[in-house]
């Protein structure tokens, strides 16, 4: 009994850190513009110019699911520093972004800050953000 005791007044005494650790830390992103349910949006987050937005060289990668027409996502424990989102709105499937025979995407895709390039991906500085332990964000795809 005394045990018992003593693990719940250890327990209560904890910091709230223990306990909530997880949703202290977090970057939420919303995707709006999509246009069908088809697919999935796959969305890297970068690090660093060098890597970005080359698919593959991202600092993490996740796969959202679409349904009504949004995409949204809560990514836990993410280190404080500077980072760049790219998604895109892979209908078919495929792991890649689609272009037409100019090189034109025919599949919607977007960038951290609403960032847009003529012909080509917007610049890492560009798109880039502070993420201080909570951040919010939506991302428009075109």
């Amino acid at each position: 009994m005394q045990l018992f005791l003593y693990i719940f007044i250890f327990w209560i005494f904890q910091p709230n850190t223990i306990l909530t650790s997880k949703t202290d830390n977090y970057i939420s992103v919303t995707i709006s513009g999509i246009h069908e349910d088809k697919g999935q949006i796959r969305l890297g987050l970068f690090k660093n110019a060098a890597s970005f937005p080359l698919q593959g060289k991202q600092y993490k990668g996740y796969l959202i699911d679409v349904e009504n027409k949004k995409a949204s996502i809560k990514i836990h424990n993410i280190p404080k520093g500077t980072y760049a989102i790219g998604v895109m709105h892979d209908t078919n499937t495929n792991e890649k972004l689609d272009k037409n025979w100019v090189g034109y995407p025919i599949e919607l895709y977007g960038f951290s800050n609403d960032a847009r390039a003529t012909f080509s991906a917007p610049s890492f500085e560009s798109a880039s953000f502070y993420h201080d332990g909570s951040t919010t964000m939506t991302i428009k795809v075109f």
